[in-house]
């Protein structure tokens, strides 16, 4: 069985696993706060997102545009990025830290990738391709809750700003113009401190978020000037770059899959910043400080105030040392393997479920007197 039609017969014990973890981090479960179990339609619209994403077809070309940041305009992918915005959405309003939330999404691929291991103790190629796409459509949809989490956090954030400068300005206003008393005027400072705790708070939470995240992450202004970066991104890049100068990237150098170098004024950010329409699963190399090179997925989304105008953008990007590792194990192991079928002395014929002939050695074709075509 498939592992996409996997998910879909065993949903109910995947979820079920994923909620005993799920009562484990959920906050304030003694408090009133809403029980997982109300909250399951979340994780199986996810599951049921990720399936539909596994089951579409991918040409090369779209392989080709992923790589290129032109993102995925289909169907299936608005839905998944709906889905999963909506999902770290909710998580913010449940009370959620940014923590629990990847938490949350580890548990799920766990509970899948175990119950699944239970049934397929044999992994064949196909087999191991599916759990490619299901990572990708995973990785895909804790960015796009994270991101939506954090934009949340940014706009509260904002929010506490503003109302910041609203209370300045009015003591700025009642002083110079003398026309409040002096009780008037130690209320709106009272008021002023307390906006100034609320901002400090929220600072604080923000950082702790933004630093703890286990993927790397900056955040540009509107003209793609680094203002943030936590330390995952500094370990990726090799470098602390200067924040307020250095725009773009933080890496000394981005380069395409096949080595072309990418310029950093040529990053998928600056398309970002210009239309606000975001950019997913763009794959590139980032060269670090001592020439070392590390493939990277990286993903692009915008940053918008209340009014929907473009504040900056904030990227993520993960090491995908080893997923490349396993790809290039697995091209290894198939050539290994059609070597052995070619060379065997033996008449090797394999037949698919369908019936159909997909293999057919030399020794085979001498033995029947048919050629392979």
């Amino acid at each position: 069985m498939r592992l996409a039609d996997f998910i879909l017969a065993h949903i109910e014990p995947i979820l079920a696993d994923w909620e005993v973890f799920a009562r484990g981090i959920w906050p304030d479960a003694a408090g009133g706060a809403t029980d997982p179990a109300d909250l399951r339609d979340d994780a199986e619209n996810i599951l049921r997102a990720t399936v539909t994403d596994m089951k579409s077809d991918q040409t090369a070309a779209q392989q080709s545009d992923k790589s290129k940041g032109k993102g995925d305009d289909s169907a299936h992918q608005s839905s998944m990025d709906r889905v999963s915005s909506m999902h770290g959405s909710e998580r913010h309003g449940s009370g959620f830290n940014l923590p629990a939330v990847i938490a949350e999404y580890r548990a799920l691929r766990g509970s899948v990738i175990r119950l699944w291991g239970e049934n397929h103790p044999a992994p064949s190629r196909s087999d191991i391709m599916d759990l490619t796409r299901f990572n990708e459509s995973i990785d895909q949809s804790l960015t796009q809750a994270v991101l939506a989490f954090s934009e949340l956090i940014e706009r509260e954030r904002q929010a506490a700003l503003d109302d910041q400068s609203r209370q300045g300005q009015e003591v700025r206003e009642v002083n110079e113009a003398l026309l409040v008393s002096s009780v008037r005027q130690h209320e709106l400072i009272e008021q002023t401190e307390k906006a100034d705790v609320v901002v400090r708070e929220s600072e604080e939470r923000y950082r702790a978020l933004f630093d703890s995240a286990p993927m790397a992450v900056f955040v540009c202004d509107p003209n793609a000037v680094i203002r943030q970066y936590n330390a995952r991104a500094v370990e990726l890049w090799g470098r602390e770059p200067a924040c307020g100068v250095e725009r773009h990237c933080g890496s000394t150098k981005l380069l395409l899959p096949d080595g072309t170098l990418l310029p950093h004024s040529h990053s998928p950010v600056v398309e970002v910043l210009r239309t606000g329409v975001p950019a997913h699963n763009v794959e590139v190399f980032v060269e670090r400080p001592d020439g070392s090179r590390l493939p990277v997925l990286v993903n692009f989304a915008a940053l918008k105030d209340a009014r929907g105008a473009i504040t900056g953008a904030v990227t993520s990007f993960i090491d995908i040392t080893e997923r490349k590792r396993a790809e290039e194990a697995l091209r290894e192991s198939e050539a290994r393997k059609s070597a052995m079928v070619n060379s065997a002395l033996d008449g090797i014929i394999t037949i698919d479920h369908m019936g159909q002939i997909i293999e057919f050695n030399p020794a085979a074709e001498q033995m029947f007197g048919h050629r392979r075509e």
